[in-house]
C-alpha cells in the first residue's frame, strides 16, 4: 500500500483545518466501523451535536473512544472536544499531534455529506444502484475546495462499491471527481468508469437513424432459442435509406472502437495498479494517463476511427500512442477528405516495428493501418518528413511548426494506400498513365539485364517495402513483386522523375546532410507510388507540380528547341553546295538529329506521363478543380479585382487539395 497523498499535503504542510477525516482513506486500522463511531457519525450530519449526548456516548462504548475522539477531533475542532472531555472524564485527551481549529461550517458540511455518502454505498438493499446513484450525487455537491478529500477520505467499501453499483448512465458523472481526486490509485479506477461511460454515452447518443432491426426466427436446435433470420435480414435491409446505410456502417465502426477502448482501458489500468502494489506509482504517471487516453478519444469520436496499440515494450508497458504522436495524428486526419467516407480504413494500429535495420514506417491491411516506432520517429526521414511546409498560410505554420512531421508524412502514405484500394479507377487510370506493367524474366534478359542484377532482385522478392535496390535499363526500372513468385514490375524511366529532375530531400544528421532520392519508393510499385504522390500532393504540392508538371514541360520544350535547331543547320546545309565537307558535315548532323529527336520523344512522353499523373491525382482523387471553379465564383461575387482573381488562378493550378484551394480563396479575399 502505497498511500500517496494521506499523510501530508503535496507541497509538504501539514494536513490542517480543511480536514475531513483523521482515518486511511485505504483501509487498515482505525477505520470506525464500530458501532458508537456508526452512531457519532449519525449524530454528526444533524449538524452539531449536543456534547452531553456525545459524553454519554463516549461512556456507552468505551473501546472505542480513540476512533470515536479522532473523528470529533476532524470534524469539529479542539474546543468541541474540550468541552466533550470536561463531560466525560474517562475520554482520551487530544492526541499531541492534533491542533486543527475549529471547523468551518463548509468542513462541517462536507464531512456530513461523506458520512452520508458512506452509508448510502455500504447499505446492502435491492436498491444498491439507486443508493449509488444517491451517493454519487451527494458527493458532486461537495463544494471544490473539498470533493477531492472528501472522494479520497472515503472507506474503501464505500468508494468499491460506488464503482461496482453506478449504472452505466451515470459512469459519466464521474469526471468531476477524476478532477478532484488526488490519490493516483482512487484517480486511475474513477477515471477508467468515467472514461468508458464516456464512451458508451457517445455510442448511444451518435447513433443516428439505422433503420429497424431484422425480426429473428426460432432456431430449429433444441436450446439455442432466437437466432437471426436471413430471409428477415435481407428483407429488412432492402428497406434502409442510402443515409440509414451510412449510419450503419459510421455506428458499427464507434461500436467495435468502444470495445476497444474497453480493453485499452483495462490493459493500461492494470499495468499501472502493478506500479501501486509496489509504491510506484505517482500522480503525474495518472494524470499523463488520462491526458493522453482523453486526447485519443476526441479523435476517435471525432473522425470516427479507431486507435489502438499492440503488444508491449520490454518494461511490460504496453505499446501506446504517445501525446505527441497524437497530435500529428489529429492534425494529418483532419486533412483529408477521402477519411469522412465510412468505408476509409477504420483503424490506426500503433506497434513496435521491426528491429533495425529493416525501417519500416508503417503499412496499410485490408481493414486497418499499422504504423511503427520508426514512422512515428520525431527525426525527419521517409520522403519529406521534415521538410519545409508547403501550401499552407502562416497562421498554420505558427499553429503546427515550419517543418512536416515525419508522422504526418507517413500516415498520410498509408491513408493514400487506402484510398487507392477504395477508389480502384482512379487506381487505375493512375497506373495506365504511368505505363506499369507485368513481366517475366524473359523481358529483363531481353532488355540487357545481367543474371546477377537478376539473382539480386529475386533476393529482394521477399523483403517488404525493399525499395533501396532497384535495377534498370536504358529505358525501363524493374522490381520483382512480392506476392508472385516469377514475375517483375516494369516502369519506363520516363515516368518518374530521376535524382537530377528532383529537388532531393536533405536530412540534416550533425555537420553531415544527406541528399535523399524523394521519388525511389515510387518506383517499387504502382501502389507505393499512387501513395507516394498522394503525401506529395498533401504535403509538397509545390515540388510536385515542379516535378511532375514545371520541369518535365521545360524539359520537353528544350529537347524540340534543339532538334529544330539541327533542323535548321541541315537545311542551310543543304542548300549551300559550295561548303567543304558539306555530305560529312550532314552525316553528322543527321546522326546528331536522330539521337536528339529519340531524347525529344522521351521527353515529351515524360511530360505526358508524370502530367497525367499529376492530374488524376489532383482532380480524379481529390477533385481540386471542382474546388477550385467553386471558389472561382465566389471570389467573383465578392468582386474580387481581376488582378486577384488572375493570381488566384494561377496559384490555384499548381495546388492538389481542397483545403489548399481554399487557403489560396481566404488569400485572396484579403
Amino acid at each position: 500500500m502505497s498511500g500517496h497523498g494521506h499523510d501530508q499535503a503535496r507541497d509538504g504542510s501539514d494536513r490542517g483545518a480543511a480536514d475531513v477525516d483523521t482515518t486511511p482513506a485505504r483501509g487498515g486500522s482505525g477505520t470506525g466501523t464500530g458501532t458508537g463511531t456508526a452512531k457519532l457519525r449519525m449524530m454528526l450530519v444533524g449538524g452539531v451535536p449536543d456534547p452531553g449526548a456525545i459524553a454519554a456516548l463516549l461512556q456507552a462504548h468505551q473501546a472505542e473512544q480513540a476512533q470515536m475522539m479522532g473523528v470529533l477531533h476532524a470534524s469539529l475542532g479542539n474546543s468541541f472536544v474540550q468541552s466533550v472531555i470536561q463531560l466525560s472524564p474517562t475520554a482520551p485527551p487530544a492526541p499531541k499531534t492534533q491542533t486543527v481549529p475549529l471547523a468551518t461550517e463548509e468542513d462541517l458540511k462536507a464531512q456530513a455529506d461523506k458520512l452520508t455518502a458512506e452509508q448510502l454505498l455500504k447499505t446492502n438493499t435491492l436498491d444498491s444502484a439507486k443508493n449509488a446513484t444517491q451517493a454519487l450525487d451527494i458527493l458532486l455537491e461537495v463544494d471544490e475546495a473539498h470533493r477531492g478529500r472528501v472522494i479520497d477520505g472515503i472507506d474503501d467499501k464505500a468508494f468499491e462499491n460506488l464503482l461496482s453499483r453506478l449504472n452505466e448512465a451515470d459512469r459519466v458523472k464521474l469526471a468531476k471527481l477524476v478532477t478532484a481526486s488526488k490519490n493516483p490509485r482512487r484517480k486511475l479506477l474513477l477515471w477508467g468508469e468515467q472514461h468508458v461511460g464516456q464512451a458508451e454515452g457517445d455510442l448511444a447518443r451518435m447513433k443516428g437513424d439505422i433503420g429497424r432491426e431484422a425480426p429473428k426466427m426460432e432456431s430449429q436446435y433444441e436450446g439455442e432459442g432466437m437466432v437471426d433470420d436471413p430471409d428477415a435480414i435481407e428483407k429488412t435491409e432492402a428497406t434502409y435509406t442510402r443515409a440509414q446505410r451510412l449510419n450503419r456502417r459510421r455506428h458499427e465502426r464507434r461500436t467495435a472502437a468502444v470495445a476497444s477502448t474497453k480493453q485499452e482501458v483495462a490493459q493500461e489500468t492494470k499495468y499501472l495498479l502493478a506500479k501501486d502494489k509496489k509504491g510506484e506509482l505517482t500522480l503525474e504517471q495518472v494524470d499523463e494517463l488520462i491526458a493522453r487516453k482523453d486526447a485519443e478519444y476526441e479523435i476517435e469520436r471525432d473522425h470516427n476511427i479507431n486507435l489502438t496499440g499492440e503488444g508491449t515494450y520490454k518494461d511490460g508497458s504496453p505499446v501506446m500512442w504517445e501525446k505527441d504522436e497524437l497530435k500529428e495524428v489529429e492534425l494529418t486526419l483532419e486533412r483529408l477528405p477521402q477519411l469522412q467516407d465510412p468505408v476509409s480504413v477504420k483503424e490506426l494500429r500503433r506497434v513496435k516495428g521491426p528491429e533495425y535495420p529493416l525501417k519500416k514506417g508503417g503499412e496499410r491491411f485490408s481493414d486497418h493501418i499499422e504504423i511503427t516506432g520508426w514512422g512515428a520517429t520525431t527525426s525527419p526521414g521517409f520522403g519529406h518528413g521534415g521538410n519545409k511546409r508547403e501550401g499552407v498560410s502562416d497562421e498554420f505554420k505558427k499553429e503546427h511548426g515550419d517543418n512536416i512531421g515525419t508522422l504526418e508524412f507517413v500516415l498520410t502514405h498509408e491513408i493514400g494506400h487506402d484510398v487507392a484500394a477504395n477508389d480502384p479507377k482512379a487506381m487505375e487510370a493512375f497506373t495506365k498513365a504511368a505505363g506499369w506493367k507485368k513481366v517475366k524474366v524473359d523481358a529483363l534478359r531481353a532488355d540487357n539485364i545481367q543474371e546477377t542484377d537478376i539473382a539480386k532482385l529475386e533476393e529482394t522478392r521477399s523483403l517488404p517495402n525493399a525499395a533501396d535496390f532497384e535495377i534498370a535499363s536504358t529505358t525501363t526500372t524493374y522490381k520483382p513483386i512480392q506476392n508472385s513468385k516469377d514475375e517483375f514490375w516494369a516502369l519506363p524511366r520516363t515516368a518518374v522523375p530521376t535524382m537530377d529532375e528532383q529537388t532531393p530531400s536533405e536530412i540534416v544528421n550533425g555537420e553531415t546532410t544527406t541528399k535523399v532520392d524523394t521519388w525511389q519508393y515510387a518506383r517499387t510499385d504502382p501502389d507505393e507510388q499512387f501513395a507516394e504522390v498522394y503525401a506529395k500532393a498533401v504535403h509538397v504540392p509545390e515540388k510536385l507540380h515542379d516535378e511532375l508538371v514545371d520541369r518535365p514541360t521545360i524539359a520537353a520544350k528544350e529537347a524540340q528547341d534543339r532538334v529544330a535547331k539541327l533542323q535548321a543547320q541541315i537545311k542551310t546545309l543543304k542548300a549551300d553546295a559550295s561548303i567543304k565537307d558539306r555530305d560529312a558535315k550532314l552525316a553528322r548532323l543527321q546522326a546528331q538529329l536522330g539521337e536528339m529527336k529519340q531524347v525529344a520523344a522521351e521527353k515529351e512522353l515524360a511530360k505526358q506521363q508524370r502530367g497525367d499523373e499529376f492530374r488524376i491525382m489532383r482532380n480524379d482523387v481529390f477533385h481540386a478543380d471542382k474546388a477550385t471553379a467553386m471558389a472561382l465564383q465566389r471570389l467573383q461575387a465578392a468582386k474580387v479585382s481581376k488582378e486577384k482573381l488572375e493570381e488566384f488562378e494561377k496559384a490555384a493550378a499548381r495546388m492538389s487539395t481542397p483545403e489548399q484551394i481554399a487557403m489560396l480563396e481566404k488569400e485572396a479575399m484579403k
